[in-house]
């Protein structure tokens, strides 16, 4: 959960355990900042460098599948995830848009927009903003 919280707010939520019993853990989370991706068109986005590997595909699949059509899901990986890319051609076939927006050593940042169910259609960075 924290690793999920971080991806999404960043330095906007600090994490502070109240007590570490055997049965429970209390943890009270504090809004230290506002946190936004810095761009209106972007419904959410998610920084998976802190998640462990083994947990990254999982996650990335559960967030995207919250979204409703037309989202956009930015995704911050450590590297360009063309295995990613690959698991989403198969699931989800022609119902997303996927835009590498920045690659650089150490950090790949994607938008993977979600397409209509019914058509497998993408709404366009275009179509957004005329919608907004």
């Amino acid at each position: 959960m924290y690793h999920e919280l971080r991806s999404m707010h960043g330095e906007g939520i600090d994490w502070e355990y109240r007590s570490r019993e055997s049965d429970a853990w209390k943890v009270e989370i504090l809004k230290t900042e506002t946190s936004t991706s810095g761009n209106e068109a972007v419904a959410a986005s998610f920084d998976v460098r802190e998640i462990p590997k083994q947990e990254r595909h999982p996650t990335i699949h559960h967030r995207f599948s919250n979204l409703s059509a037309g989202d956009i899901l930015e995704l911050i990986a450590p590297h360009e995830p063309r295995p990613l890319h690959r698991e989403f051609s198969q699931q989800y076939g022609e119902r997303f848009e996927w835009d590498v927006r920045e690659k650089e050593h150490g950090r790949c940042r994607v938008w993977i927009t979600k397409g209509d169910a019914d058509t497998g259609e993408s709404e366009s960075q275009d179509q957004q903003s005329a919608r907004n």
